[in-house]
């Protein structure tokens, strides 16, 4: 229940009063000494407390506008979906073991050492593979000086089978005579027999001899000898072959990444005894998806960045794409191929690629989206003032927003303050938003 004397009546005498005279109210009361203190103490704040409202609404503020930061719509790029993660690989990486397993005797590199290809890693200690390979040699020696010897005999058979020749010509004509000299009954048939009959066989057989003798000494020149000589010689290339497993060489330039055996120690065939890589260039391995692989052609140029160096971006190119999914990502392979002069990429670090596939599009600051019963809208400056304008949003990176439909290239939108203005507040423009290229945002 109010008060007597406390309506609207009553306010307006308190406003019309003389000075000097206290107003009815205070009149009222002040038969009590503490009543009357405490209402004259409210009488004297009431105008200290209108003056504070008064220096609340500043003429000056109301004029000049909210300070506010702008953005201008510009069309832009959205790195929305294009931004791979992957791992940085060498462009070429070899394991090395020994052919043959074995001790090892030297080993020249350290890990971290630059290498040449053909440059010794190591060599195995192994005397019997230089045994076998003196034995080989000295093999194919015999089997040269068989070859030649060979030579020798086809001469001294041919010699034989000349000689052969004359004794059975002379022995033929002796032979004939006889025959003559027989049917004229000049000798007997003993005497017959005995000189003209029997050296005629014997020369006939000495002939076949030597006829037969220069045949195996040609087949010996010819066949024998040079399958004698082709066995020793496979046998020393079998040999050199096995002491060649015994030294091991870099195959390419690059640097020791690892080693893993020491001098004394055995090595197998199945173990890894030196690996050596090639990052002169460095490969990124990353996934695409189905949607992105047809916007990719080998020989594109993408930015790589790497974290963890605080560097770059780097500049790579696409190097290879895969045709086929892979089952278990379900993404298209896509290696990168980067020049790494200064070896600043290490194989095993993670990279971030960025396609540089994304369309133009109008981008705002994801801070000048206002959200209310979910309508998206956006304060548009607009002769000084803030015009609350609806908006139809795409993507967004976390950073910046497409906007499909609702602004114009060249509009500004209030980025800052948003909770102290409303549609038709007078603004004041104070900071421009600098928009970055997706590059420089990471």
């Amino acid at each position: 229940m109010k008060p007597r004397g406390f309506g609207k009546e009553n306010v307006k005498r308190v406003g019309s009063s003389s000075p000097g005279t206290l107003p009815p109210i205070v009149q009222k009361w002040s038969w009590s000494p503490l009543r009357g203190g405490i209402l004259a103490l409210l009488v004297l704040l009431i105008p200290v407390a209108a003056a504070g409202c008064a220096g609340n609404s500043n003429p000056a503020v109301g004029q000049a506008g909210i300070p506010v930061t702008a953005a201008k719509v510009e069309s832009g790029r959205l790195s929305y979906g294009n931004l791979l993660t992957g791992k940085v690989a060498a462009s070429e990486e070899v394991n090395l073991s020994p052919k043959i397993p074995g001790r090892v005797g030297v080993i020249t590199v350290e890990v971290g050492q630059e290498v040449k290809a053909g440059q010794i890693v190591l060599i195995l200690d192994a005397p019997e593979i230089e045994a076998a390979l003196s034995q080989a040699e000295a093999a194919v020696g015999v089997a040269e000086a068989g070859s030649a010897q060979a030579d020798l005999g086809v001469q001294k058979a041919r010699a034989g089978l000349d000689q052969a020749r004359e004794s059975f010509d002379l022995a033929k004509a002796n032979y004939e005579r006889g025959e003559l000299l027989l049917r004229e009954e000049a000798i007997a048939q003993a005497d017959f027999e005995a000189r003209f009959e029997q050296p005629y066989v014997t020369a006939s057989g000495a002939l076949r001899i030597a006829e037969a003798s220069l045949n195996q000494a040609v087949d010996q020149r010819d066949r024998v000898a040079p399958a004698q000589l082709n066995q020793a010689r496979a046998a020393l290339a079998v040999a050199r072959a096995n002491a060649a497993n015994t030294v091991l060489t870099a195959p390419i330039d690059g640097i020791v990444s690892a080693r893993n055996v020491d001098p004394g120690e055995l090595t197998f065939t199945a173990a890894p005894a030196v690996t050596i890589v090639n990052i002169d260039e460095v490969l990124i391995e990353c996934g695409v998806s189905e949607q992105q692989v047809n916007e990719l052609k080998t020989g594109q140029e993408v930015k790589v960045t790497v974290p963890a160096l605080g560097a770059g971006p780097f500049v790579g190119q696409i190097r290879t794409i895969s045709p086929a999914v892979d089952p278990r990502t379900k993404t298209y392979g896509v290696q990168v191929c980067v020049p790494n002069p200064g070896h600043l990429l290490k194989p095993g670090m993670f990279a971030e690629t960025d396609l540089n596939i994304a369309a133009e599009d109008l981008l705002v600051p994801c801070g000048a989206i206002v959200t209310e019963d979910g309508t998206m809208s956006v304060f548009v400056v607009l002769e000084n003032k803030a015009v609350l304008r609806k908006v139809k949003t795409g993507p967004s990176d976390g950073r910046y927003t497409i906007i499909k439909e609702g602004l114009d290239p060249g509009d500004q939108v209030v980025v800052s303050g948003l909770d102290k203005i409303r549609s038709g507040t007078r603004l004041k423009v104070t900071d421009q938003y600098i928009r970055l290229d997706p590059a420089q945002q990471r």
